[in-house]
């Protein structure tokens, strides 16, 4: 579930660039690594099962291309507020 999100589009001399930034919940298993990725039981030990914050930040290119630039996953137990402090900071 999308909390909130926000853009802005930049101008570079060969084509535009827009950058998203958005929080909200998701379930761990859905993110981060996967199986058979090396980080994936670490990630399981410390994120468990349930539903966890997620901030996203990316670029979507002129044609269409997307780049993450940053994705910063929240402690199980961090609240709302706490997830809007982060997603803040990220702005």
């Amino acid at each position: 579930m999308l909390v909130e999100y926000r853009d802005r589009i930049e101008l570079t001399p060969y084509e535009w660039v827009r950058e998203f930034i958005g929080f909200g919940r998701m379930k761990a298993k859905d993110v981060g690594p996967q199986p058979g990725e090396p980080m994936h039981p670490f990630f399981k030990a410390v994120m468990g099962e349930g539903d966890i914050w997620v901030i996203a930040c990316w670029r979507r290119f002129e044609d269409g291309q997307e780049e993450a630039l940053r994705i910063q996953y929240l402690d199980p137990s961090a609240s709302e507020a706490e997830a809007k402090k982060a997603f803040d900071s990220e702005v």
